[in-house]
């Protein structure tokens, strides 16, 4: 097996675990359909939530959105050159609605992207158009300024598909944050559940996936610790 970012080689490090002997990406060999995961049961698990009350009748509630205010708040401080009223967003993977919620009177337009049903009636339910189902998969209509996603690209296995997909789209800005490598494997993630988790990402990894098609402006320490917040624009 190759590295998804570099094309280095891979070894085991257990558990259906593999870490680049050259870039350190680490790749989880989920041998389940993480696709059907993440549409209806991620949301579900308390992998999705981080207290209890978060959702009610299919609803998120007020106790959802008031525990990733700060996150989010923290994120929006990071991209202030970004936030313009001329721009269209596209925010990939956008759960329960929280950040775009925060900047939906900051942006010309603002489209969202989940794979989750619940997450989607939500989304829905705000006003939003949301594109429904696995990003890679989606025919987009047009590009936007900017494009963010935040501890999504985690989630998807194929992210050669997701890089090509992002070509697409982007037609200015990309911003994305993800767990660092230094955020181990769960030892035991058989037995305690998949956290929806196939990659862990290096600086060097995330570079090496990208260097083609964006240039970095900006990659430091992100929000969600220990992650990486990256910055690119279109090349």
């Amino acid at each position: 097996m190759r590295c998804h970012c570099c094309n280095g080689e891979y070894k085991s490090i257990g558990n259906n675990s593999f870490k680049c002997v050259d870039c350190n990406h680490m790749y989880v060999d989920y041998d389940g359909d993480g696709l059907e995961y993440h549409k209806n049961e991620y949301r579900s698990k308390d992998f999705g939530t981080r207290v209890g009350g978060e959702i009610e009748d299919g609803k998120f509630t007020e106790v959802f959105h008031n525990v990733r205010k700060e996150i989010c708040k923290k994120r929006i401080s990071k991209i202030p050159e970004l936030i313009n009223k001329h721009y269209n967003l596209l925010d990939i993977g956008s759960g329960g609605g929280t950040f775009v919620n925060m900047v939906k009177d900051r942006f010309l337009n603002i489209d969202c992207q989940e794979i989750s049903d619940v997450c989607v009636e939500n989304l829905r339910s705000y006003g939003y158009k949301v594109y429904n189902g696995d990003f890679n998969s989606i025919k987009f209509d047009k590009k936007y300024d900017v494009v963010t996603c935040y501890h999504v690209l985690e989630h998807i296995k194929d992210i050669k598909g997701f890089l090509n997909q992002v070509n697409k789209v982007v037609d200015k800005y990309l911003v994305i944050e993800i767990p660092k490598c230094k955020r181990e494997i769960p030892k035991d993630h058989k037995q305690r559940g998949w956290d929806g988790h196939y990659h862990y990402f290096s600086e060097d990894s995330l570079k090496k996936l990208f260097e083609n098609s964006f240039k970095i402006r900006i990659l430091e320490e992100g929000v969600q610790k220990p992650a990486i917040h990256v910055i690119m624009e279109k090349v």
